[in-house]
């Protein structure tokens, strides 16, 4: 008597419901891990960022600690950080005084740049548009931007802070 296969029940799958399965598992993790390489792209610029506002704000609490110094200064005063390779930075803020080092992050280098901020106030007397009234404070304010720069995956990045500091 011939056997009847139509009675048997077939259990399992088919190859190609395998083969389907596979692609879109592949296609799935594929995303998946896009997600994490690009996120972690993302963290390494963000924590780079963090460690250059670090530094900038570092070497602003530095200049405002030898803001007696600032009235020294030329008008326009930049000072260059040159060398990366050594992580110091070195300079002078004013003649006859100590150097100024400070610590700084690998591959970073920094630009310090202080001018004489303009803090003349100018005031409308009458009400009629035009400023005719202009206050001269102390002439002891300074404007200090500092610049970081540094290269993350072949791109020249920089960060910069601009700041008012007061001599005292």
């Amino acid at each position: 008597m011939p056997l009847k296969l139509d009675n048997i029940k077939q259990q399992g799958l088919t190859l190609v419901e395998v083969l389907g399965a596979l692609v879109i598992l592949a296609l799935l993790s594929t995303s998946i891990m896009m997600m994490f390489t690009t996120s972690g792209v993302w963290i390494a610029h963000a924590g780079k960022q963090t460690i250059a506002g670090d530094y900038a704000t570092s070497l602003v609490e530095v200049i405002k600690s030898y803001s007696s110094d600032l009235v020294e200064l030329p008008p326009d005063f930049e000072v260059i950080d040159t060398n990366n390779s050594d992580q110091l930075f070195r300079f002078v803020l004013a003649s006859g005084k100590p150097a100024i080092q400070m610590q700084a992050p690998p591959g970073m280098g920094a630009i310090i740049r202080i001018v004489r901020y303009d803090d003349t106030a100018c005031y409308d007397s009458n009400g009629d548009g035009n400023k005719d009234i202009n206050i001269k404070f102390n002439d002891n304010l300074f404007q200090v931007i500092v610049t970081i720069n540094w290269v993350e995956a072949g791109r020249d990045k920089t960060l910069q802070m601009v700041t008012i500091v007061g001599a005292r």
